[in-house]
Formats: C-alpha cells, structure tokens, sequence
C-alpha cells in the first residue's frame, strides 16, 4: 500500500484557495471591513477608555487610517505571492477581524488599571531607527504604541510570511515578506512622525503637534478637528498611490471619457486659477512686511484643494465610472478631501466641476452650439477655482467681500479656452487666442484697480504678453516633441493659467495706495484674524494671539476691541508696557465701551496706579456705568485709594446688583468680605 505525502499545513492552503474564490464584489469586500472598522471603533471606546470620535474622525480619519493599511499589506502579499491583488483582498477582509485583539488584549493586561488609549505612535523622527530596532521589545516604552498593537503587529508579520509560504512554496519570499510587512505595519504606526520628519526638510523644527495643530497662514474650517482634517491630507494621496499600485499590478485600466483632452486642458486652467486666488487673498489678507512661522497645513491644505480639484476631474472625465467600485471610491476620497478643506472651499470647487461634468458628458451636439456653451460654462468654473483659493485664506467672509479686480483677466483666458475647445486648428493657435485674452483680461483688471495710473496698464499689458508668448512658444514645443503622452499634457493652457499669479503679484506689489484700497474693499479680514486669535488665546498660545491681533490692527487700525484683545494678551505675558498702550488706544477708539474703561482701570490698579485708574473710570458716561466689572472695579479702586465711606457705598451698590447672579458669585463673595473690612454689616 503506497501513501500519498501531502504537503505541510495543506488544509490551510485549502482554505486560502477556497477564500480567494469566493464571489465576493468589492462592495461586499469594503461593508466587511467597515463593519471590522465600526467594531474596533466602538471596543477603543469602552475598552481602552478612549474618547468618543468627533464625526470628521469617526466617519473619514479612522476609515482612511484602516483602508490605506489593508491595501498595502494586500500589495505586499500579492507581490510575494505572485497572486492577483483581489484574491488577496478576499483572503485579507477575513484576517481584518484580527484588528479586533488590540483593545480586548490590553484589558486583560492592565485589568482596568491605567489602561492606555490607542492611537498613533508618537516619537522625534529622530528616534525613528530605535523604534525599528525596539518596538517588539516589552521592556521599552512607546508612547500611543500599547501591548496589543504590538502584538497585532507580530502576528501580521507572521501570518503573512506564512501564507507567502503557503501559497508560493517559497522560503526565500516568505523571508524577504516578513521584514517588508514589519516595515508596512511600521510605517502606518508611525505615519505622523514619519509625516512631521518629511516636514523638517521644508520647516525645521516641524513636531507632530504643530503638523496637526498649527496655525499661520491658511483659516482652518475648524481647530477642533484640525488634527483630523491634516491626517486627510495625507492619507488620500496615500489611498491613491496604493490604488493605482493595485491597478499597475493587477493589469487593469480604465477607459476616459470622449472629451477627456478637452476636459483636462480645462481642469489645468482651473489648477492655475484655483492658485491665482490664493495668492491674491494671501497679498490682500496680510499686510506688507507680515512674517508668520508656517506650518504644515499652509501647505498641505493647497495641494489638498488641487488633488480634489484633480479627483472631481477625473470623475468628469468619465461620469459613468461612477457606476463602478473605483469610481465611487474615487468620489468617496473627493468627499473626504472637501470635509477637511470646509464647506467654502467646496462650495467652489463644486463650481469648477460643473463644466467639466458637462464636458464628460458630451450632451450637446458638435458645433456651434457647443461652442457657444463652452465659452460660457468654462469661465463660470474658472470663477469658482478661484473663489476655492480665496476661500483657503479667508473663508465665507472673504468670498463675500473679494474685490473684482483680477476677475476680468481670469474670465478672458477661460472664455478665450472655452470658445477654441472645439478647434481641429493646432494647440499654439489657441494658446495665442488665450494669451491675447490674458494681455486684455490684465489691462481691463489693472483699470478697475484704484489708485492706479494707465502707465502701469500698459506696462502690466506688455507683462502679460510677454509671458503669454512664452506659452505659446511652449505649447509649439510640446507638439514637436514625439512622446504622445507629453503631447496629451495641457501644458501651455497651465502656464497660461500660473501667468495670472505673477501678473497678479505685479498689479499690487509696491504700491501702497493700490493696496490701502484693496484693504479697505476687503472689510471683514481683520474679523478674522481677531476671531483666529482668539483660537490661539483659548489654547494658552498667547504669542499667536498677539500675532493675530497685530495683524488685525495693521488691517483696520481703528479695531478698537482688537487693540483691547492686544492689550489683554500683552498683560497675559507680563509685559506692562505694550499692554497699557494697547489698552489706552482701545480707550481712545472707542472711549464708551465699559469693557475699554474696566480693562485699562484693572491695569492701572494691578500697577498701584488707583488715581489714574479712578480718572478713567469716572470719564464713563453714567449711562454705561450699570455694569458688573465696571461697579467691581470702581469699588475696589476707591478702596485702595483710602476713601472708606465711598468705597463702602460702591461695595453696597455691587453687592445689591450681584444678588441672585450665580455668574457673579465669586465677586459677590469678594464685595461682602470688604465690606465686613470696612466695618459695614454685608
């Protein structure tokens, strides 16, 4: 009798191959691993005594945190493997359920005592290579890395070199799989630090909580989330490299939409466009001579807006991609991006797509009649790129008060590419039409700026044709050359559009009296940065609130609450001086605010100063003077000044006034003590 010998842990190779099989589409592949992801959600809640998630981190981070992951360790194994990606997809959306160990282990570790939160490991990029060498060391310490995410590691690591050997009977790819998952698992525990080290390269000194909580140039939609919102930002481009990895790898292409090379010479424009918006609310923003520290998310929010921008194309391109798995969650990536740049910057870019779902969806006849709706739907989108990039900087306020300037040079070059998109006639032809229209775009904006003389018109002209020359130049360059995919390229329509940015720079730079009214048509942004400065004050970061509130007064130097916000904050860093000058211009700005007279009188009797700060207060009209902090502090400077039966008489009126007020009950507690001291019955 001869036995058959079958191969070591064949059952398992049986069970992998019935797995990888199985008829499962991507959706039911991606509501498994949101179903594991809502799971491991809920245990780090009531487990690890985690805080319950914010929804920009319940329903997009976390998400985002999880699937980028899962396709990584897909690739990985599909490569040792040498097996198709989605079968490893089927075989990884079961093994996914491991994620669930973590917070279940570290309860029976610490037993509910001290139980840590899990979250990203959090170590000075410097201390990266240790971390390598340590992190499956007991003994060592990493802060946000617990016990289970550790062991969730080690049994990634040799699950997966062991099902490399499983399923290609390979030691040497199951070896070289071990250290490469170890690396992936790594690089997704430690992805902010990694992210903060990119960063030091651009801005040293960049830590992750300045990359997630910073703030400089750019108006974050919300601080509360703003840790949530940057982790966006890089997590989407990582989505897509490894979507497109997973493609490369699995052979598969997807077929454009009819009209694509007209639809991305527009969505070039609109890059271009989206730019020039930024740079011009960045100018009109912040004064002459401002020189904030930034931070990551001034850079990071841009490119956010231009990768949307490029994602929403590439839907338009070919709307009825939107019916596959890909192109939903291509949609869901755009979805994600707009929550993290806020419902302005959205809002324009939703603008901007417009025309270029109308191009992917090729509804109107060739001809004429295409023509004609083209010149007219693409500067509409070209007006809301441009609003997006305002938006970057100033939010709702600033697309309400945007001053119309650089809205006729952009509106020329989108209606000059709109009218040629039909042309059978050669690229540098149109990119002539479309820079005779940036010259006469420029001209009309630099006559609609104030203060502004028809010498600098013609100058800037002349500007704008120069540049516009060198894209057509260009653009007769990029069809010579033999490679076609260069070809394809909407390089001179790009520059065409990242001309306006330095003809826009032009327009307003050196000149104070074109600025000054620009400033003054663009009311409200000192509003904005007195309310980011009172962000930074609420966080104890006193040092960006007086940035915040210097710049507000640079803006609009009559603010009179934000020369009282400076002062304030001056008096929070000790620094006397700065704050009774601050304060004393706040007085003369708006000398009937209480709020103006109680903070200067407070500073005056914190500096021994009762007389001077008994001027001020008896300078307020007795019409005003029926208020808490104002009948408080009048009391308490006539008690330093000795004058008992006055300073009596004010302590009796504040104590009748704060009776039944629980919000003035510690003062209440305050004015009955002083009285018991001057001998009065409280």
């Amino acid at each position: 009798m001869t036995l058959i010998s079958r191969p070591p842990l064949s059952w398992l190779d049986t069970l992998s191959r019935t797995v990888e099989e199985k008829p499962w589409t991507p959706w039911q592949l991606a509501s498994l691993i949101a179903a594991v992801v809502v799971t491991r959600n809920v245990f780090e809640i009531a487990v690890a005594d985690n805080p319950v998630f914010q929804g920009l981190a319940l329903f997009l981070h976390y998400p985002l945190a999880y699937v980028a992951p899962f396709l990584a360790l897909v690739l990985v194994l599909a490569f040792f493997a040498r097996l198709a990606p989605l079968k490893v997809a089927r075989v990884m959306s079961v093994a996914w359920t491991l994620t669930l160990l973590p917070p279940l282990f570290d309860l029976l570790v610490h037993r509910g005592v001290g139980r840590p939160a899990i979250g990203y490991l959090r170590a000075d990029p410097a201390d990266l290579a240790y971390v390598f060498v340590h992190f499956f060391d007991p003994t060592v310490a990493l802060t946000g890395t617990t016990a289970g995410i550790r062991l969730e590691a080690l049994i990634a690591v040799l699950a997966g070199a062991l099902f490399v050997w499983i399923r290609s009977r390979s030691w040497l790819r199951a070896l070289l799989a071990a250290p490469a998952i170890y690396l992936c698992s790594l690089f997704f525990f430690t992805l902010p630090t990694l992210v903060a080290a990119l960063f030091r390269f651009l801005l040293p000194g960049t830590t992750v909580s300045l990359l997630t909580g910073g703030q400089a140039y750019l108006l974050r939609p919300s601080l509360e989330t703003s840790g949530d919102s940057v982790a966006i930002f890089w997590l989407v481009p990582l989505v897509l490299v490894l979507e497109l990895a997973w493609r490369r790898l699995d052979g598969a292409r997807e077929a454009s939409g009819a009209r694509a090379s007209e639809a991305r010479t527009v969505a070039a424009l609109y890059a271009g466009v989206l730019l020039v918006g930024l740079t011009v609310a960045l100018m009109l923003h912040f004064p002459p001579g401002t020189r904030l520290q930034p931070v990551a998310f001034d850079f990071l929010a841009p490119l956010g807006a231009l990768l949307a921008l490029g994602l929403g194309a590439s839907l338009a391109l070919n709307p009825r991609c939107l019916v596959t798995f890909g192109g939903q969650a291509r949609a869901a990536l755009f979805l994600a991006l707009s929550a993290g740049l806020g419902r302005s910057v959205t809002a324009g870019l939703l603008v901007a797509l417009v025309p270029l779902l109308l191009l992917g969806l090729d509804l109107l006849p060739a001809g004429w009649p295409r023509r004609f709706a083209n010149a007219l739907i693409v500067p509409l989108g070209a007006v809301g790129a441009v609003l997006a990039g305002v938006s970057l900087v100033l939010a709702d306020e600033g697309i309400a008060r945007m001053p119309a300037f650089p809205f006729p040079a952009i509106i020329a070059v989108a209606f000059a590419v709109g009218a040629t998109l039909e042309w059978e006639r050669p690229a540098w032809l149109r990119s002539a039409l479309a820079a005779f229209a940036l010259a006469i775009g420029v001209a009309i904006s630099a006559w609609s700026m104030p203060e502004f003389e028809s010498s600098r018109v013609l100058a800037m002209t002349g500007l704008a044709a120069v540049f516009a020359a060198g894209a057509v130049l260009l653009g007769v360059f990029v069809e010579s050359v033999p490679w076609s995919g260069l070809r394809r390229l909407p390089v001179a329509t790009l520059v065409l559009a990242l001309v306006l940015v330095v003809s826009t720079r032009a327009l307003i730079e050196d000149r104070p009296a074109v600025r000054k009214a620009l400033h003054e048509a663009l009311r409200g942004n000192a509003r904005l940065h007195v309310v980011m400065g009172l962000e930074h004050q609420r966080r104890g970061n006193w040092g960006g609130a007086i940035d915040r509130f210097k710049l507000a007064l640079a803006s609009e130097p009559e603010y009179a609450e934000a020369a009282r916000l400076l002062g304030l904050a001056h008096m929070q860093r000790g620094n006397k001086e700065r704050a009774e000058a601050s304060l004393r211009r706040a007085l003369e700005l708006g000398p009937e605010s209480v709020s103006n007279v109680t903070n200067l009188a407070a500073l005056f009797l914190e500096t021994d100063r009762p007389g001077e700060a008994l001027v001020v207060l008896d300078a307020l009209p007795v019409a005003h003077r029926r208020d808490a902090a104002y009948m408080f502090n009048r009391a308490a400077v006539l008690d330093a000044l000795g004058m008992v039966d006055e300073a009596r008489q004010a302590w009796e009126e504040f104590r009748t006034f704060a009776e039944g007020r629980p919000d003035l009950r510690s003062d209440l507690t305050e004015a009955r003590r002083r009285l018991r001291k001057l001998g009065a019955t409280p």
